[in-house]
């Protein structure tokens, strides 16, 4: 059985669910364009992006390509102390 607050937190939550995650592909798809084109990128691992080697597929399959872009980065002197460069 689950709490009565549990399920109320639970229902409100699910409410919600499908406009957090349309948002959460949106920003990806912002942050992985924005990263393949900085040059201390080499390479952004996101299906969304039409260079990815599995893009026609991930588009037939996905409404949606994830909030997740891996990327390898270039050792450069201008990143970010915040942004791993290994």
């Amino acid at each position: 059985m689950i709490a009565p607050a549990t399920a109320s937190l639970l229902s409100r939550s699910l409410r919600t669910l499908v406009v957090r995650v349309r948002q959460h592909n949106a920003s990806a798809q912002r942050i992985a364009e924005a990263m393949s084109r900085h040059p201390a990128v080499r390479r952004v691992f996101y299906p969304g992006l039409a260079e990815f080697p599995g893009h026609a597929l991930a588009k037939q399959q996905m409404q949606g390509f994830g909030a997740c872009s891996p990327s390898r980065w270039q050792a450069t002197e201008r990143l970010p102390r915040a942004w791993p460069t290994g």
